[in-house]
Formats: C-alpha cells, structure tokens, sequence
C-alpha cells in the first residue's frame, strides 16, 4: 500500500512538471497557458501565468498603440484602445485627436489668412521675378516644404498665371479658406460639447404634478 502511494504521488509528480513544461511552451509561443494547468489542479501557477499573459498583452498594446501615434494614426490607435477593452485610454485618445484636430484647423487658418494679406505684396515685384518672391513667401508661411504646393506654384509660373488678377484672385480664396476653416473648427467644438453632454447620465426625471406632493398645498395632501 505504501509502494503504491509513493508510485501514486511521483506520477502526480511527474503530471505536474509535463504541465508546466507545457505550460511554458505554450506560453512562449503566445498561447493560454492556462488550462493545462487548471487539469492537473494548478490553480496558483495559472493565476501567475494569467498575470504574466495579462501584462504581455498591455505591453503589446502600448507597443502596437505607439507605432500608431508616431504615425499619426488616431483613429486607428483608438479603435485599437476599444477593441482590447481599455475605454478609458481610447476616450484619451479620441480628446487627442479632436484637439490635435482643432490645432491644425486654427494654424491652417492663421497660415491662409496670413498669405491672404501678404500676397497683394507680389504685385510690387516684377513679372520675372515673381517665381522668387512667391517661393519666399511660402517659405514664411512655413509651405515651402510641401511638395504639392511647390510643385502648384512651379507650374503657374511655367504657365505664366503669377499675374495680377492671380494675385487678387488667390487672395480671395485663401482668406474664404480661412474663414471656413474658422468657421469647421466652432462646428467641430460644438460637436465635442454635444458628444460630451451625451455621454453624461440624464438626471432622474422629476415627478410629474399629480405625483409630487410638494405640489399640492399641505392641507390637501393627506
């Protein structure tokens, strides 16, 4: 009897080390370790690989969140947030996006409001020289780096559009951009506000007249 007990108890033994093994090999490999160790009874070594797998799963979180941010993926990092559960980090990162948002909408407009007064300057500049003049504007309002606008800008030149009625035309269209950039981004504050209130409980609806005693005077209430 006493063999088969000590037989008994290095099979468990042994049951409990292949578990484990397993349990690493699946661990490494990025599995649930987990059940394999509830079969043999392992209820403490699954509660620890739970909070292993539990922290690896925010630390691929962040990591996969920061490539994302660094992108400029908002959205997408976000979504991200929601789908692995995490509200509260997805909610900050959708305030981000609407304020990053904002910040760009207000720069666009002082940047197009910027060149609206100053390109009239270009008219003082001799037609063979405007090319210079205009890059060095862009190159103030900080434009000079995007190839799409220099590449516009290139083009109206070799198509000789750089004239005066350009300049006044140009100018009314980068103040009319400005003012509805000011005006997308009052819209999109407002959205923020509504989404905000939306999200808020709604008060407990009072009682209605026939319902609250208050509203009856004292001696008619019984």
């Amino acid at each position: 009897m006493k063999g088969y007990q000590v037989g008994d108890q290095q099979r468990q033994a042994q049951k409990k080390r292949s578990a484990l093994l397993n349990a690493q090999q699946i661990y490494a490999q990025g599995g649930d370790a987990t059940p394999e160790l509830r079969k043999e009874g392992m209820f403490d070594e699954a509660s620890q690989y739970e909070q292993l797998a539990e922290g690896r799963k925010k630390q691929q979180l962040t990591q996969s969140l920061g490539a994302k941010l660094n992108a400029g993926d908002l959205p997408g990092a976000q979504s991200e947030a929601y789908g692995a559960g995490d509200i509260d980090l997805g909610s900050k990162i959708g305030e981000m996006s609407a304020n990053l948002s904002a910040e760009q909408r207000a720069k666009a407009s002082q940047t197009m409001s910027w060149l609206g007064q100053n390109v009239v300057n270009l008219k003082n500049v001799p037609p063979q020289n405007r090319l210079q003049a205009a890059t060095d504007l862009l190159k103030q309002a900080g434009l000079s780096e995007d190839p799409k606008v220099m590449t516009a800008l290139q083009q109206a030149a070799a198509d000789g559009k750089i004239t005066d009625e350009e300049i006044d035309r140009f100018r009314m269209s980068a103040l009319s951009i400005a003012e509805q950039f000011k005006v997308e981004q009052g819209a999109r504050r407002i959205d923020v506000m509504r989404e905000r209130n939306n999200s808020r409980e709604p008060a407990a609806d009072p009682l209605e007249d026939d319902q609250n005693p208050d509203a009856f005077p004292d001696d008619v209430v019984h």
